[in-house]
């Protein structure tokens, strides 16, 4: 990028217009507008900034033209007048606005319109002509190196703006709040924003802020009491005239720092005092407590010890009100443990009971339940800030519901500021430095609710971390709140910016739009974003609040809908296509119910468009928000719905959205994407642009785990113990519903890891990714089981939820897909695997029906589907399958893992056969031919599959020989391959290995399997295998067999190549012996005399393996080998032996070779030729064989005959002779199964 140019520009005319024209074809990167004053070069000092005035809107045109890519077209480009529009909203200062025409784009003409009277900008990009790139020819390619890409590192916060990972989280608020003149404290601020709330009228006051409660002219009103008290009178005794009502109004102020710690326990005594004689005060009482806990927190205390608790309040007394009151006031730490009792809590439970006669209304008993989770909570947050094994997601619960409320948000940070044994027990936390630049994001979404929780384990390194981003994003919005009520510009404009740079960092983006839907803070965004004129603040305002409404659960607010609604241009930053996106959001939000089943039922176009996606969640959120506000008719509110709006039925609709949200993901992320480009025609959907793919992604995964988690409410089998009296209502799905379902759920599995590799993690679509991943692996867990906690399945007494889902990824993991078909195969694997139930999941008489359910009843209606299944996994899969089939039929039942076990010995076998049938054909045993080679290849599978479960110290090798020793099939399939391999003399590392393992834990096999395993242990010695250990077995098996078993002609060819391969070796005693007893065994057999004649070993070899035994023989053996000298000889022919085939462990194919292996051969046919007459005399020329005409001729007497005269024309004329014996050359050609002519 680099400058194109630079200028100053003056409007001209009324129109106030005006224009640059390039002189070239450029791409505009940036446009970068100086103030008035400014330098924008350094090696021109004598260049200054014009523009004037300080803030304006621009109208920029951009005249538009398609850039012509390929030089090899014939048609010529027309020139187009389109003017692309965009707005620039200038508030002063140095600016830079991104342009992104695309790269298909450019421009050589750009309009600036706009009340300005002058603009000095530099415009940065680049020529078009310079930036095309030539494609390379095949040499340039050949020879180029690879440039690799730099990591890109996450940036942390610089530490001033950075309060999680400060001592001091409210430092950077206390800097903001300096920016004002006469600061007021922090904590003061923070109380009279979130708490205090002063009237109108105390604004105007010369010493606002400073306006404290005056406990003497305002509470302690002394006065002598009347003559009517003669005792009092002579006593002389003041007694204070106490007015609840206007305590209350004076304790609305500020209670300042420097009021005695004595006045503060004589004010709590005197309300103390006062409660005795003036019943009936609950309300007010619970009020001044909200009012206490935002003060010092000495107040709050001797309120707490001064008042006994049970004098005011009892379960009739308490109302709607009072509750709200104590819940801002439990706050407080104090006031928390104060009520945190035996007696408060039963009393809480009686409010909530039926039995108390008092009909209570529902948000009543919502603010009892949510005042006794505080109340408990308070004690695991404590706990929690120096616990380091405690429960977080608790704590963190506990400060989400904090945050949910502008009193209880003040309160708490008043306690967390100003308590100290909370500030001690905080600061004992030492920092851990963050070089990540990752920050806990530990507000969730979860489920239905629509509540937060946390996602995944939470350290309390993390935990401490957040509790002090939470501290400072508040102590922040406080100081933006002052600012915005004070009306200062700057401390707002900053305020603001380090919001909006908070909502763009994981970790705290969540904490920032979490307590921006407080109430004043929505209305103050409404108030910032109605100013015509361009300011920083502004634009600050409208960036919030535009990515405030892209989770689904800040659109549910009533107070930013009504902000969003209010939106009108001119707009800083909000074009006008995002104003009507956000407007349509905010209309299906303040329509309700009917208007989110009105967005879910109408038909969509294809890719799902960015604002259709926020519309779609925004609806699924509106039904969440049903289901969870009403649990006893939220479900039958839905359906009345949708029987009044349309005639769907809900889950077959939203198992339709699923399968569309899962065709989007597949077309991003396929090797040819479906979608039409760019380029193409206007009424065609367009496929995102590179900069906007990510947020499209990550919706598309946010909609699929809101799909997922609203149809696992509506469809879950519920547990009627939870609620006995009213169960939840569950919707049924149909055989072919969950079909789709979990096809769409596997396509959407296999995108989220795609995601997660594509995308840096931390970033927005990598997490959205991941916790849809999750979200996948629940639902088709939930959906696999029966009974509460699973689905549904219709209809009843058909085929089970764990017999569909199975069958459907099986089915589904050997389908084209789109994707690499491997990696398609792993992602339906790892889903297969998480729906098996585990042995270990748990005990009792439920989990052995569950276990019980799939081996009998799931597992045997889906054999085919896993064989095919089966087979195409690699081998570390299927052994880790036959694993898992074996736990799960630990009683073998049914024999799952046992059925697939012989079936891919039987496969063994075939392929083997063929192997030894294409050498017996083709006469050509070389392992060159890529037929063969790919045959070796799949047996080599089977062979590493037999190595891995007969593996010593595999828990699967015990299995395996046992299932040789009993399955008659699996054992004879075996045994044929083994002899097989032997004939076609295949040579493999792996095979050895098996051969060795059977050698020393398999005896129940035939003769000829134990001879086929003597042949392959000689070869493998030849081959270099160090086997000393199996020698002695291999001998003495070898004694045990029969003469009969034994191919006599191959064991003397191994047995001589394995002693040449062993003659220079140094043996031990032992296996000297071994040795000296095979010769000794190999002359001793009289009825084979071939056996004392050893093949494959030459006579110098022999001698050499003599000397090297009798170098380590003892002396009593040496006699034996003396004899063996003269008895053993060598056999002097040259023996030729076929060279080894041997088994790649991996295949490389080009693209032509894999074409003709999948490609049909090609098949001629054969016309006869006429034979050509060679005037060379043949030796069987003489011999003369008649036609059949000729031997049916009456004229001949016998096989020969001598033609006279004309008897051979005579004879021809004969009808006989007439007959046309011809007949046309047969087209038939014989095809093998392997493809060749027979």
């Amino acid at each position: 990028m680099k400058l194109l140019h630079w200028c100053t520009l003056v409007p001209q005319g009324p129109s106030g217009l005006a224009a640059i024209r390039f002189v070239k074809l450029v791409r505009i990167k940036c446009i970068r507008v100086f103030p008035k004053g400014a330098k924008p070069f350094k090696q021109c000092p004598d260049i200054f900034g014009e523009t004037e005035p300080d803030s304006f809107l621009l109208d920029v045109f951009f005249n538009a033209q398609l850039v012509q890519l390929s030089s090899e077209s014939k048609e010529k480009q027309r020139a187009t007048n389109a003017l692309v529009p965009t707005t620039i909203a200038y508030a002063g200062g140095q600016v830079d606005f991104t342009v992104d025409l695309g790269t298909e784009y450019a421009t050589r003409l750009m309009i600036v319109k706009g009340q300005f009277d002058a603009l000095s900008l530099a415009i940065y990009g680049e020529v078009v002509s310079e930036s095309i790139i030539p494609p390379l020819s095949g040499g340039e390619i050949a020879s180029s190196v690879p440039k690799s890409i730099p990591s890109v590192e996450a940036r942390t916060l610089s530490a001033s703006i950075d309060p999680a990972n400060s001592t001091d989280p409210t430092f950077l608020a206390r800097n903001l709040l300096s920016l004002l003149e006469d600061t007021p404290p922090l904590s003061l601020v923070s109380k009279l924003m979130f708490c205090l709330k002063p009237d109108s009228d105390d604004w105007d006051e010369p010493d606002f802020p400073y306006l404290f409660v005056d406990f003497d002219r305002d509470i302690f009103q002394s006065s002598l009491k009347t003559e009517e008290d003669d005792e009092t009178m002579n006593s002389g005794e003041d007694q204070i005239n106490f007015d609840i009502e206007a305590t209350l109004d004076a304790m609305s102020k500020p209670v300042s720092d420097t009021v005695a710690e004595g006045t503060l326990t004589k004010f709590a005594q005197v309300v103390a005092d006062n409660i005795d004689s003036k019943p009936n005060q609950a309300l007010h009482i619970a009020k001044l407590f909200k009012l206490a806990a935002s003060q010092r927190p000495s107040l709050a205390l001797a309120l707490c010890q001064a008042i006994e608790f049970h004098t005011v309040f009892d379960a009739r007394s308490l109302d709607e009100d009072i509750l709200l009151h104590l819940l801002d006031a439990s706050a407080n730490a104090d006031i928390a443990r104060y009520l945190h009792t035996d007696y408060f809590l039963d009393m809480l439970a009686e409010f909530q009971s039926p039995s108390i006669g008092v009909a209570q209304t529902k948000t009543a008993k919502q603010a009892a339940e949510r005042l006794v989770t505080r109340l408990q909570a308070w004690e695991v947050f404590e706990d929690a800030l120096s616990n380091t094994q405690t429960n977080f997601a608790a704590a963190i619960a506990f400060l989400r519901d904090i945050g949910a409320g502008e009193q209880s948000l003040g309160i708490w940070l008043a306690s967390m500021t100003k308590h100290i044994d909370l500030i001690t027990k905080l600061a004992e936390n030492p920092i851990v430095p963050n070089s990540s630049g990752m920050y806990p994001k530990l507000f969730v979404r979860n489920g239905v609710s629509g509540s937060m929780s946390v996602g995944g384990a939470i350290s309390h390194d993390e935990f401490i971390a957040f509790v002090r981003a939470f501290i400072g994003v508040a102590s922040v919005l406080a100081v933006w709140a002052w600012s915005d009520s004070l009306g200062n510009d700057v401390c707002r404009e900053r305020t603001l910016g380090v919001l909006r740079l908070w909502q763009s960092t994981d970790g705290y983006r969540e904490i920032v739009n979490y307590l921006l839907l407080l109430r004043q803070f929505t209305l103050r965004l409404k108030w910032i974003t109605s100013n015509d004129t361009p300011r920083k603040s502004g634009i600050f305002g409208e960036q919030i609040l535009s990515d405030l409404l892209d989770e689904p659960d800040a659109a549910l607010n009533d107070d930013l809908v009504q902000t969003i609604l209010s939106l009108k241009q001119p707009l800083s930053h909000i074009s006008e296509n995002d104003r009507l996106s956000m407007r349509k959001i905010a209309l299906v939000v303040e329509d309700g119910l009917p208007a989110a089943i009105e967005e879910l039922t109408l038909t969509n176009t294809h890719p799902l468009s960015h604002r259709r996606l926020r519309t779609l969640r925004v609806s699924i959120a509106l039904v969440e928000r049903e289901l969870a506000e009403d649990p006893r008719k939220g479900d039958w509110n839905v359906l009345q719905a949708i029987w009044d709006e349309q005639s769907t039925a809900l889950a077959p609709r939203l198992t339709e959205l699923l399968g569309e949200t899962a065709r989007d993901l597949n077309g991003y992320f396929r090797i040819t994407s479906p979608f039409p480009a760019q380029h193409q025609a206007k009424t065609q959907p367009q496929i995102s642009t590179a900069a906007s793919l990510p947020q499209v992604l990550t919706q598309l995964f946010q909609l699929a785990e809101d799909l997922l988690v609203l149809l696992l409410h509506l469809t879950t089998v519920p547990d009627a113990s939870l609620s006995p009296n009213f169960p939840p209502l569950s919707f049924s799905l149909s055989a072919y519903t969950l079909r789709s379902l979990v096809l769409s759920v596997a396509d959407i599995f296999a995108c989220t890891d795609i995601a997660d590799t594509m995308y840096t993690q931390g970033t927005p679509t990598c997490i959205s990714a991941q916790s849809t991943r999750q979200a996948c692996l629940e639902f088709v867990r939930r959906a696999s089981n029966t009974g509460p906690g699973g689905v549904i399945v219709e209809p009843e007494g058909g085929k089970s939820g764990g017999e569909i889902v199975m069958s459907e990824l099986l089915k589904h993991g050997v389908a084209r897909s789109g994707r690499d078909p491997a990696y398609h195969l792993l992602q339906m694997f790892a889903l297969i695997d998480y729906v098996l139930p585990e042995l270990n999941s748990g005990t009792g008489a439920g989990t052995d029906l569950v276990h019980e359910h799939w081996v009998l009843q799931v597992l045997p209606n889906v054999s085919n589907e896993t064989q095919e299944f089966f087979r195409q996994l690699d081998v570390e899969s299927k052994v880790y399958l036959l694993r898992r089939l074996v736990r799960l039929d630990s009683q073998n039942l049914v024999g799952a893992a046992e059925w697939l076990f012989t079936e891919e010995m039987k496969l063994f076998e075939r392929c083997t056969k063929t192997l030894l049938s294409s050498i017996e054909t083709s006469n050509d045993q070389r392992d060159t031919n890529i037929q063969t080679v790919v045959l070796l290849y799949q047996i080599g599978l089977h062979v590493r599959l037999l190595e891995h479960m007969l593996q010593t110290g595999s828990d699967m090798l015990a299995w395996c020989l046992e299932i040789l020793r009993t399955v008659q099939e699996a054992s004879s399939s075996l045994t044929t391959s083994m002899v097989d391999l032997s004939i076609a003399r295949v040579a493999s590392s792996h095979l050895d290995a098996v051969v060795k393992t059977l050698l020393i834990h398999f005896d129940d096999g035939d003769n000829g399997f134990k001879s086929t395993l003597i042949v392959l242990f000689l070869r493998a010695v030849r081959l270099g295998e160090k086997s000393d250990s199996l020698w002695s077995k291999v001998v003495t098996l070898l004694k045990t067999l029969p003469l009969e078993s034994i191919d006599l002609a191959v064991l003397r060819l191994d047995v001589g190549h394995a002693l040449a391969a062993i003659a220079s070796d140094s043996l031990s005693p032992e296996i000297s012996s071994v040795i000296l007893s095979l010769m000794t065994w190999l002359t001793a057999q009289a009825a084979e005399k071939k056996l004392s004649t050893l093949c494959g070993i030459k006579a110098d070899t022999l001698v050499t393996l003599y000397d090297t035994l009798a170098a380590s023989l003892p002396e009593n053996q040496l006699s034996a080998l003396d004899r063996l000298r003269t008895t053993l000889i060598v056999d002097g022919d040259e023996t030729f032996v076929p060279a080894n085939m041997n088994i790649p462990d991996t295949l490389q194919l080009s693209l032509q070779e894999l074409r003709d292996i999948l490609s049909p051969t090609s098949l001629k046919p054969i016309t006869p030729t006429t034979p050509t007459r060679t005037s060379v005399p043949d030796v069987l020329g003489l011999v003369i064989s008649p036609p059949a005409a000729l031997l049916r001729s009456p004229a001949a007497t016998g096989l020969t005959k001598t033609y006279l005269n004309n008897e051979f024309r005579d004879l021809r004329q004969a009808a006989v002779t007439r007959q046309n014996t011809s007949r046309l050359p047969s087209m038939h050609v014989d095809v093998g199964i392997t493809g060749q002519l027979t």
